[in-house]
């Protein structure tokens, strides 16, 4: 959610192919990038009401086990106090949680932080005023909201935005379709491929570098975040064999085989960001990471349900190889094998990513697809 526009359009068009999504369908049907849809009303209501009614059971409990109103008031201060802190830092309060809601800024995919969220609590209390209603009343005011995030009145005054956390069954269905990244077609000899030999790599000819129109670029060990670079490698790959069209091609599609060759290695992720790294590295992935190593690259991973740990994952990437390491984040890492069968990582474990596995962190899911010297 950097900019409004490219997130507005989610909810009739993909935001990263422009393809047009059916109502309520978890991914795009042709890139397969998940969509991000705003929370319904009755959630957010249910949400309110859970932590109205936490705030008010520890406040009873705490009046009853103490004959003192005065500790009950201060338990329902520091009660408050804890929903605020979560909800500043998360995204997700007790209510958010038990509905799978995250709260999270309008103008980029991060926690509303202290300030926001102060506006909306503020705003719920006083709404709790009114007649008792208020609070209520208030998210109703959502179903008003033109833009069709049903942001209600306070999410206004605040700039935030309520959004709905996939299911875990929804997010395997989402990996299972999102398609690999589009790489340069492979020039070579033109013969029949039988189905046997789908997991050996075909014999290739060789393609003069000074045939190509695209010079090779060298790459260097710097955090990797934007997507105007994935973007200008990928364009280089596929200008690379134009001049070559004299010699009978036809396409091959990517398989997951390691090659030996790779110069590279492509991150796709299921929002549609991109992100290529040299071989060999090791990539630190999360909300906001830092290097775990000296050395590690780092890319930041969108991810508006804010299910991504600041430091969530490190990947090392060879020539013939992948391994993971889950790093202790919050919501966890997953392999997930080419039938959507999940695997859960134990924290600190490295642990080897197999031919045609995909990586989730949290609810993203990262695809690596590996680059030949021929295609960069």
């Amino acid at each position: 959610m950097t900019a409004h526009a490219p997130v507005l359009r989610a909810a009739t068009a993909c935001a990263v192919c422009g393809s047009g999504v059916p109502a309520g369908a978890d991914a795009c049907p042709q890139c397969g990038a998940v969509q991000i849809r705003p929370a319904t009303i009755a959630a957010r209501m249910a949400a309110v009401t859970v932590d109205i009614a936490a705030v008010a059971i520890v406040t009873c409990v705490v009046i009853l086990a103490t004959r003192s109103v005065f500790f009950g008031i201060v338990a329902a201060v520091e009660a408050t106090l804890a929903l605020w802190i979560l909800q500043a830092r998360t995204g997700a309060g007790l209510g958010n949680a038990l509905m799978r809601l995250r709260t999270a800024r309008m103008d980029k995919p991060d926690s509303p932080g202290g300030g926001r969220t102060l506006v909306r609590g503020a705003c719920t209390a006083v709404g709790l005023c009114v007649l008792a209603v208020g609070a209520w009343l208030l998210e109703l005011t959502g179903a008003a909201d033109r833009s069709g995030w049903r942001r209600s009145w306070a999410d206004r005054l605040a700039g935030t935005v309520v959004v709905e956390v996939p299911r875990r069954a929804h997010r395997a269905k989402v990996s299972a379709l999102a398609p690999a990244a589009p790489v340069a077609p492979v020039i070579e000899r033109p013969a029949p491929i039988a189905p046997s030999m789908l997991g050996v790599p075909a014999p290739v000819r060789e393609v003069p570098a000074a045939k190509t129109d695209a010079p090779r670029r060298r790459r260097t060990a710097t955090p990797v975040s934007a997507t105007p670079v994935a973007a200008a490698v990928a364009d280089a790959a596929i200008a690379a064999p134009r001049r070559a069209s004299a010699v009978p091609a036809e396409p091959v599609s990517v398989l997951p085989a390691l090659d030996a060759r790779a110069a590279s290695v492509l991150l796709v992720f299921d929002t549609g960001q991109r992100a290529p790294v040299p071989v060999p590295c090791a990539v630190d992935l999360g909300r906001n990471p830092t290097p775990v190593e000296n050395g590690d690259l780092v890319i930041s991973v969108d991810d508006p349900g804010r299910t991504v740990s600041k430091v969530h994952a490190r990947l090392e990437i060879t020539a013939t190889d992948a391994w993971v390491t889950d790093l202790g984040s919050t919501n966890g890492s997953d392999l997930i094998a080419e039938d959507g069968a999940a695997r859960p990582l134990t924290a600190h474990r490295r642990t080897l990513v197999e031919d045609g596995m995909r990586v989730r962190v949290g609810d993203r899911t990262v695809t690596m697809t590996r680059l030949t010297g021929a295609d960069v």
